[in-house]
């Protein structure tokens, strides 16, 4: 039987290792789960957490490691019987993150798939790659290479190797040529409506029957730059015959004259996904892909080009794509929100982009618990934001501090008040989160819904401080005395002193109604005065806002404090 400090030591070694740094309130649960009786005196437990962990995050990473090896660690199971493969030998699963930089960043839709790639490649003790699926030079830059990244950081998903597949050019030309010599591909000149009209009509197109010399002669003209776009392309030899569309001869490269972000101008030739997509998994050792429902059609031109090509077939996992009741995830109607200035940017809290959903508060925890429960199905499912926000909630109340504030205050004027100090908690259970203290006087603000329910002569209790009951009851003010301090089990009321600060709450709605149409009435400003103890906030920092929510500080600008709210 482990004691209670062994148990805290293992668990802030292996949290250390995988965020670079223990904190405590990350690892309590494990703790309570593991060692019940510790929850019986938390706050000799949460000492003795933060002193383990402030020693552990003083060692080096080697050291870490080092100390690991003495303990045993139990892995939940439910989790390794959802995200169970096929063909997976452990040690050797090699799983990939394969974003396309073409938008500045990720949405919570991509956040399940790299979750899933990333937490698979852990469960079998195996690799997982990042590789940029980079093959279209016209919407990739550098720029969203980095915001990628930034987003797959704030996820903390981590990577073993990195590759670009347009550093892979030359070997995918080696092997689209290879097509080319082995008659399984052609070079096709025929324009765009006459190739549409063939593959409707399931009828091959005179260049099909070009020999293998004409073929190679053409290919070497595209690769010298000979042609423009839209003029050739190399198709690959299915089966124009055949009910599944993705067959009928489709595209393997195409002629896009564009600087590359990273290439420059060396290629005009690129491939197309379904001829990229395929090699790069050979290619870079990936035995299972995830792909998602929508292009479980092409899953029969993906492994025929790697049959004729005589390379190492990977086992492709297919998942439903993530769709969500109340936000859009198209990039493109994303990026077109942005363009036509119907939100501030990419990093807009009413999005459900990695950034939008950080910025408004949403912790990454909660991000991965919510993609991860509809695991590795085929079932298609479209839940609400909503129970993102439930799951937000749980991880929140345990670990934020609570401060006062006041929503549309009203002057409270309090007669022969009591002059006193009140030292209030900032966490109602968890008192290891320690406290502060306020100087009351003779005036408070209440928040106004409070004041319109008061009536003359009721008594009530401005909490923590004191009891009185009202006196003179204005359409703006409101005058009480002092009844006394011992606590009744009156009405208690939230309040903010004369020494306060202004501040606004940006509340937050979906940005579309249930037509469609966009909702002008997405957001919405409320202003309040929250306490003094808020401006050491720093900015990112989310705390609860007592009987009116989580809330994060967006902002300080002139003394006054911009926060967003996190979810209703």
């Amino acid at each position: 039987m482990e004691t209670l400090e062994q148990v805290i030591y293992k668990h802030a070694l292996k949290n250390a290792k995988e965020y670079g740094e223990c904190h405590p309130k990350n690892i309590v649960g494990k703790i309570i789960a593991e060692f019940p009786a510790s929850k019986d005196n938390i706050k000799d437990t949460m000492r003795l957490i933060s002193e383990i962990t402030t020693k552990i995050n003083q060692m080096s990473k080697e050291e870490i490691e080092q100390e690991m090896t003495k303990h045993t660690y139990y892995e939940k199971k439910e989790n390794t019987k959802v995200l169970s493969i096929p063909n997976a030998e452990d040690g050797k699963v090699v799983t990939r993150l394969p974003p396309e930089p073409n938008a500045p960043g990720l949405h919570i839709g991509h956040a399940k798939a790299m979750y899933l790639d990333s937490e698979i490649a852990q469960i079998y003790n195996g690799k997982c790659i990042l590789r940029f699926d980079d093959t279209n030079p016209e919407k990739e830059t550098q720029e969203y290479v980095t915001q990628i990244k930034n987003d797959l950081n704030t996820l903390k998903i981590k990577w073993d190797e990195e590759h670009y597949a347009s550093d892979y050019m030359p070997k995918m030309y080696e092997l689209g040529e290879q097509l080319l010599r082995q008659d399984n591909a052609y070079v096709c000149t025929c324009d765009g409506d006459t190739i549409s009209l063939n593959r409707k009509n399931k009828q091959d197109c005179d260049c099909r029957t070009r020999n293998i010399d004409q073929n190679i002669e053409r290919w070497k003209q595209m690769l010298s730059g000979d042609f423009d776009k839209g003029q050739v392309i190399m198709r690959f030899k299915g089966d124009m015959a055949s009910n599944n569309t993705a067959m009928r001869d489709p595209t393997m490269f195409r002629i896009i004259k564009t600087s590359h972000y990273r290439q420059g101008t060396k290629y005009n030739v690129w491939p197309s996904y379904d001829f990229e997509g395929s090699v790069m998994d050979s290619v870079l050792g990936i035995t299972h892909p995830i792909r998602s429902k929508e292009y479980e059609l092409r899953d029969e031109i993906y492994y025929k080009v790697l049959e004729v090509l005589n390379l190492r077939k990977p086992t492709l996992i297919t998942i439903s794509r993530l769709n969500v009741a109340d936000a859009e995830l198209s990039k493109r109607k994303l990026n077109k929100l942005v363009e036509d200035k119907l939100v501030s940017g990419w990093d807009d809290p009413r999005l459900p982009t990695i950034k939008g959903l950080v910025r408004r508060g949403i912790l990454t925890e909660a991000i991965k618990s919510f993609v991860l429960q509809f695991g590795i199905s085929k079932v298609e499912s479209k839940p609400s934001l909503n129970k993102l926000y439930v799951e937000n909630k749980k991880l929140l109340d345990h670990i934020t501090i609570r401060k006062y504030f006041v929503l549309n205050p009203i002057k409270v004027t309090v007669l022969d008040s009591v002059e006193k100090e009140v030292q209030v908690y900032n966490h109602p259970q968890d008192h290891t989160l320690g406290s502060r203290k306020i100087n009351v006087n003779r005036t408070f603000y209440i928040p106004k819904t409070d004041f319109d329910n008061l009536n003359p002569n009721q008594d009530f209790r401005l909490k923590e401080v004191y009891n009185v009951k009202v006196m003179v009851k204005n359409d703006n003010e409101l005058v009480v005395e002092f009844d006394g301090e011992e606590v009744r089990p009156n009405q208690k009321i939230q309040w903010v002193t004369d020494n306060h600060l202004e501040c606004e709450v940006v509340t937050l709605k979906p940005l579309f109604n249930d037509k469609g149409e966009y909702n002008s009435e997405s957001i919405n400003i409320v202003k309040g005065y929250c306490e003094t103890s808020c401006d050491d906030l720093n900015i990112g920092d989310i705390v609860q806002f007592e009987r009116y929510g989580f809330v994060k500080l967006d902002g300080k600008l002139n003394g006054k404090l911009t926060f967003i709210k996190c979810h209703n």
